[in-house]
C-alpha cells in the first residue's frame, strides 16, 4: 500500500488534513500490529497514539528517498514496541484475549472452554518464538502485510521473511500437535 500525501515542495511539515488522510489509511493495520505485541487494549491504544504522535512531531525529518511512509511508520511503530518492552524489563507476552472469540450464547460451555483451551495453547506456544518470528508474525497476521511489505521494514530479503514464517508456523504446528496453524 503505498500513501501520498499532497503537500508542497519543500514542505516541512504534515497537514492537518493531510494527517487525517495518512491516520484513517493506517490506523488499522498500525493498531493491530502493536496489539499483537502488547498485553491489552488499552497500552495497545497508548502506544499507538505514540506512534502517531512521534510521526507528526518527526514528520520533516522523513525522506522519501529512503523509503515508504508507510514503511516509515511501520519503523516508528517498531521503534515504540522496542521502547516499550525495555521499560517493562520482561518478555513482550500476547494477551489471552488476542484469539478468543467473544463468546455467544448458541455455543455451549464446553464449546467455550476447548476455544480457550486452544487459544492459550496457541499464545504459550506463540510466546516460545525468538522475537524477530513473532515481530514477523505480527506484521504478517496482525498489520496483514505481504513477505514483500515486511521485508522491506525490517529491511531483509523476501525470501528471509517467507523462510522465517514459514519456519515458525512449523515450529507451532510441531508444538501444538496439529497439521494447520
Amino acid at each position: 500500500m503505498e500513501i501520498s500525501l499532497s503537500a508542497q515542495q519543500g514542505e516541512r511539515h504534515l497537514t492537518a488534513a493531510a494527517f487525517g488522510e495518512l491516520y484513517e489509511a493506517t490506523f488499522d493495520r498500525i493498531y493491530s500490529f502493536v496489539r499483537y505485541q502488547v498485553a491489552d487494549d488499552a497500552l495497545a491504544d497508548d502506544i499507538t497514539a505514540q506512534v502517531y504522535e512521534r510521526m507528526l512531531h518527526g514528520y520533516a525529518r522523513f525522506d522519501p528517498q529512503r523509503g515508504s511512509l508507510i514503511n516509515w511508520l511501520f519503523g516508528i511503530a517498531r521503534n515504540v514496541v522496542r521502547e516499550h518492552r525495555r521499560q517493562q524489563r520482561r518478555q513482550p507476552t500476547l494477551p489471552l484475549d488476542a484469539l478468543r472469540e467473544r463468546a455467544h450464547e448458541s455455543r455451549r460451555p464446553e464449546q467455550i472452554v476447548a476455544e480457550r483451551e486452544r487459544s492459550d495453547r496457541l499464545l504459550h506456544a506463540v510466546a516460545g518464538l525468538k522475537p524477530r518470528e513473532r515481530e514477523i508474525l505480527a506484521l504478517k497476521f496482525g498489520a496483514g502485510m505481504t513477505n514483500r511489505q515486511i521485508a522491506a521494514v525490517l529491511d531483509l530479503s523476501e525470501s528471509n521473511v517467507g523462510t522465517i514464517v514459514y519456519r515458525a508456523l512449523g515450529r507451532l504446528r510441531d508444538e501444538l500437535g496439529v497439521d494447520d496453524v
